[in-house]
Order: structure tokens, then sequence, then C-alpha cells
């Protein structure tokens, strides 16, 4: 068993683990204040006193003691000594076999403090680490950490040491904040103590809260986008019909059918999103049906909104199939067509399947503006926009959420002015006939 404990120059106990409390069997609340030579045995205590002074000359001292427990025989122990700071810092090793005595049940405060899941952390008004819990030493370096020494600065943005040091000042920085390192997020909030001789740090890995909250934020951004298109749409053919379209027979009917066909894209679009943010939240699985390939694409390309002159083409067999959600793969499909007849002003617009080693090979390509490198390499990227694109950079973004989470892939190549080629991958099945 290895444990710690910090001392000053005259071997007084300052601060210890509770490991060393309960190897000694003395409640930590009568510890702190002790000669750590009283629980030394009394034919080491010569020698012990000697290692005290000779830590101030010659730095770094070891020695083989007999530690004296209040409830047994004495333990055979070695010890090493260090200054840190104007104290000594302890480092005691005790043989294999040898347990600490058990938690009095009176002692809940330890083994609440022991066992939260947060870290707790408490220093002194020179930044000294007087207490740290295991929750501590599992979120921060445990370089950070040792009892005695100055509290570690782990995070390169946001400073921990700071945040201590505040605590500590006139206007000390209390209350919760949260601190985003890499791909964790962190909860720290400082509590000062009546005395001011004490701070404490709270620390806790909030990361899937952070990301919770953010995938929510996205969805209501995501869903706002994608709705207006449509919506837009609707009203702008109730205006038509109110303007007096309404009156001509062959134009209602057309305006009618334009008007169903946008409810129904936001019907689809609806139950798109909403099983995604489900999915992202572990709550539910995509419903898998034997989809055709060519009746899907041949529905993406009837409702397809091109410019004047663009040619539109479905190229798949009739037997080719996937094992997938209609709906979610129905509006990944449609965020990358629309995408396509939005940035081709001539040429044409191609949807493709076809078999490709055990999977099922979706390809949209057309012949429009293209993308430069730069582009290419950000296009699934939320919000990001290429020079001159118009839209909110959603759309292919939410294609590729909807892929993978059917269990495919998607990729994508382009060439500035030579127009650019999505292919989608998917679990591949054929139709009998």
């Amino acid at each position: 068993m290895v444990c710690e404990l910090v001392t000053d120059d005259q071997g007084v106990i300052w601060g210890a683990a509770a490991e060393v409390a309960a190897l000694l069997a003395i409640d930590e609340r009568f510890l702190i204040g002790k000669p750590f030579a009283s629980f030394v045995a009394t034919r080491d205590r010569r020698r012990f006193r000697k290692l005290l002074l000779d830590v101030g000359r010659d730095g770094e001292v070891k020695m083989s003691i007999t530690l004296m427990p209040r409830d047994r025989a004495g333990i055979p122990a070695e010890v090493v000594a260090s200054p840190a700071g104007g104290r000594i810092r302890w480092r005691v090793t005790t043989p294999d076999g040898v347990s600490p005595a058990k938690v009095p049940p009176d002692r809940w405060a330890d083994r609440v403090l022991t066992r939260m899941p947060q870290g707790i952390l408490v220093i002194d008004r020179h930044l000294h680490v007087v207490f740290a819990n295991p929750a501590a030493r599992r979120l921060l370096p445990n370089e950070g950490l040792r009892l005695g020494e100055m509290i570690g600065d782990p995070w390169p943005v946001h400073s921990l040491r700071e945040i201590a040091e505040s605590l500590f000042s006139r206007r000390p920085v209390v209350g919760r904040r949260v601190v985003e390192v890499g791909d964790r997020a962190y909860a720290v909030e400082g509590l000062t103590s009546s005395d001011r001789e004490t701070g404490t740090l709270v620390i806790a890995d909030v990361t899937k809260d952070v990301t919770m909250r953010r995938a929510e934020r996205e969805f209501v951004e995501n869903a706002a986008h994608e709705l207006r298109t449509p919506v837009a749409a609707i009203i702008s053919v109730v205006d038509a019909l109110e303007s007096g379209g309404k009156n001509d027979a062959a134009v209602l009917d057309q305006f009618l059918s334009h008007i169903r066909r946008q409810a129904d894209r936001l019907a689809r679009l609806a139950t798109s999103l909403l099983l995604l943010r489900r999915m992202q939240e572990g709550m539910d699985q995509p419903h898998l049906d034997l989809i055709p390939a060519k009746p899907l694409l041949e529905e993406v390309a009837a409702e397809l909104d091109t410019h004047a002159g663009v040619a539109v083409h479905v190229n798949a067999t009739p037997e080719l199939a996937m094992l997938c959600d209609r709906d979610l793969l129905r509006q990944a499909i449609d965020n990358v067509a629309s995408n396509a007849a939005r940035h081709t002003r001539e040429g044409e617009i191609v949807l493709a399947a076809r078999e490709a080693g055990g999977e099922t090979e979706l390809e949209i390509r057309d012949t429009g503006t293209g993308m430069s490198a730069e582009d290419v390499s950000q296009a699934f990227v939320r919000f990001h926009r290429s020079q001159g694109s118009g839209g909110m950079g959603l759309g292919l973004a939410i294609a590729k959420e909807a892929v993978e989470a059917l269990g495919g892939r998607i990729e994508l190549e382009s060439t500035l002015d030579a127009g650019t080629r999505v292919r989608m991958r998917l679990p591949s099945a054929r139709l009998l006939a």
C-alpha cells in the first residue's frame, strides 16, 4: 500500500490522504495537527527526528521505520521525505497484505467524498493541494494533485489555477462555469470557506450534457431551415391562387398538385428530423424495409425544381434495392439532389444506382458550378457555406447523418466549374422477379 501525507518542517501533520488516517486507525479530524513522530515506534523516533533535519539539508531522504497504529501492532514501512515549498511531503509504503482499518460507521462524510462522481479539490491560500478525492484524480492529471504541491494547470486555454486563485481574492469567482477542453467539457464550481483559509473546487465531466444541448440546438436550427423551403413554396402558390389563379381550372389543378407535393415533402422532412433526433439520443432505430432503388430515384427526379434547360436522368435496374428506412433515405437523396439542382444552370443531373461489392451505391452527379478543394473538405460540416452557395450549409450535413444512421457512408467529389458527384453506399438487396 502506498499513501501520502504532508507535514511542516517540524513534522507536524498538515494534510493527509484518507488512506493514511485509515492505516493509522485515527479519525482524520484528529490526525491533522499531530506530530508524525507520535505514530512512529519509540525505538525509531530518534532516527526519525534526524531525518527531519536531513530533509532540509540534503533534499529527498529515505528510511525504514515502524508505524504504530492505534488499533494493532507495529507495521514496517518505507518512507520517502522530500521538501515541498516550506513543507515536507511523505510517501509511505507498507508491505502487501497490510490493509487499513475499516472506516467507522460515523465516517459517512469521508465515504461520501470518496465515492462522489464529482472531483473535490481543496486548496489553501498558497494554492497547495490539501485534499483530492479519487474522482478529482481521475478527471485531472495526477501531477497537479499531489498533497502539499501547487495545484496543476492542466487545460491550455482555461486556467484552473486562476479559478482557484480567485477564491482568495476580494471578488472570488464562485458559481458554476463550463469549460471545453478538446472533446471533453467540464463544469467547475468554486466554493470559499468561512475563514478564507481554504477553497474548494468541484469538478464534473459534463460532456454528455453539453453534447445533448448542442444537438438540441442544432436540431431546432436544422428544422427551421429545412422547413422554410416547402413552406415558402406553399405560400407562393397560395398567393398565386388568391391572385386569380383559382379561376382557371387547369392552373388550379396544377397548383393543387404542387401544394400536395410540398405538403408531402413537409411530412417526410418532419418525420426524418424527428427520427434523426431520437437516434442521436439512442431512443430509436430506423425502420428497415426493402426499398427499390429505381422508383425512389424517379420520385425524387420528378419533383426536382431545376433551371430551364437542365435535363434530369435516372439510371437504375428494376431489381436493385436497399435495406433502409425509406423516409430517411428519401430525405438524404432530396437534400443532395436539391443542391445539385440549385447549382446546375446548364447540362444535366443524373441519379443512378448500381451494385458495388455487396452494397448498393446511389450516385447523384451534376454539371454545375462545382466546389473548391477547401469547400469539398468542409462539405458535410454544419453551416459551412461554399462561396456563392446561397444556402445555410445544412443539406449535406443532414444527408450525411441520415446515411450514417442507416449504416451506410457518403462521399463527395467535386471540381470547380466542372460539377459534383455524391455517392451513398448502403446495405444491398435484390428484388426477385
